[in-house]
């Protein structure tokens, strides 16, 4: 029978390509979940495959059709690969689909992705009889550290001892929040080496994506009073307004790298892997990349860019460029 088993051996199992027919990941770290449930697509489909690869994702997925496509045989591959994510069937009963698990045929991987499960349920007794279960929890501290320090090397970069230390604390060990934190303090540190606790203070600040979101909504309708009645809100919040400017000029990068990969004929999919988003929140941001030109998008971009060195060099004060970032993004 098989068991519980650590993250390290599905790194084995992907190097190796000895899988097994089902897998459970399940945990409240969404990050690790979601690299290791990408690292095993790509690892099975280096290249789009959507002849052999199918994706479920919700409450109560249809099982008889996802049967049928189990019994599928791959087409012109060795495997075929099937992801049910946040399903819930761990968590109730779902007698057709822990019958199935005991009867896999060899060409399938089955994996499902789930934040809780009930130990007691039957499907994840017949999974652990039938495959491996993984639980994905927070890292401790030295290995988060080990983390940042992979990813701001790859960057360019190095963050000092102090930032560091206010770094973890402002982020509470939450890794899904520390991978944006991460590429806001990259790109707002752009053109210097070291990320300093000042930095850290300026950036990671707090600043809810809902509300920044919304703020571009309003200024693609030309919306300028409820951008601003947004904005000042945020400094209420005590928000920084170098921040805020920042986590702008952040929204309207993602919203062109989005626009650009559709406009080239990626797919949703396709893009949610590349930038390592959830398909929804592409979907979302991609509705509104579309009500902006490219060339809005770019435009904005480069005016947070020049707003910020302004600021900076001291030729403008803080308090007003966001206002005249809002004005800007209105009428152009």
């Amino acid at each position: 029978m098989a068991k519980e088993v650590k993250m390290t051996e599905i790194d084995r199992v992907i190097k190796s390509g000895e899988y097994k027919n089902v897998y459970l990941f399940y945990g409240d770290e969404t990050y690790l979940k979601r690299q290791y449930k990408n690292k095993m697509i790509k690892a099975l489909f280096p290249e789009e495959d959507d002849m052999n690869f199918s994706y479920y994702e919700g409450k109560n997925p249809p099982v008889g059709e996802i049967i049928d496509k189990a019994e599928t045989m791959p087409f012109f591959a060795d495997k075929r690969m099937i992801v049910i994510e946040d399903s819930g069937m761990f968590k109730s009963a779902n007698d057709q689909m822990a019958d199935y698990v005991s009867q896999l045929p060899d060409h399938l991987v089955l994996l499902f992705v789930e934040e809780e499960i009930d130990k007691r349920n039957k499907l994840y007794k017949r999974v652990c009889e039938a495959g491996d279960s993984v639980i994905f929890e927070t890292p401790n501290q030295d290995m988060l550290i080990r983390w940042i320090g992979g990813r701001l090397k790859k960057s360019g970069k190095n963050m000092e001892n102090a930032a560091l230390q206010l770094f973890l604390e402002k982020n509470e060990g939450n890794m899904e929040k520390m991978d944006t934190e991460l590429e806001k303090l990259i790109c707002y540190c752009l053109n210097k080496d070291a990320i300093t606790a000042k930095d850290v203070e300026e950036i990671c600040s707090g600043i809810t994506t809902e509300h920044v979101f919304m703020m571009l909504e309003a200024i693609v309708v030309k919306d300028k009073k409820k951008a601003i009645s947004l904005y000042m809100e945020l400094l209420e919040l005590k928000e920084s307004p170098l921040g805020v400017l920042a986590r702008i000029s952040w929204q309207f990068r993602v919203l062109w790298q989005i626009r650009q990969m559709s406009r080239e004929g990626m797919n949703v999919k396709a893009i949610a892997s590349k930038m390592k988003y959830r398909d929804f929140m592409i979907q979302k941001n991609l509705k509104l990349a579309n009500r902006f030109t490219p060339e809005q998008l770019f435009d904005n971009l480069s005016y947070c860019a020049h707003l910020e060195e302004e600021c900076k060099s001291g030729r403008l004060g803080e308090q007003v460029i966001v206002e005249m970032m809002i004005e800007y993004a209105c009428v152009s």
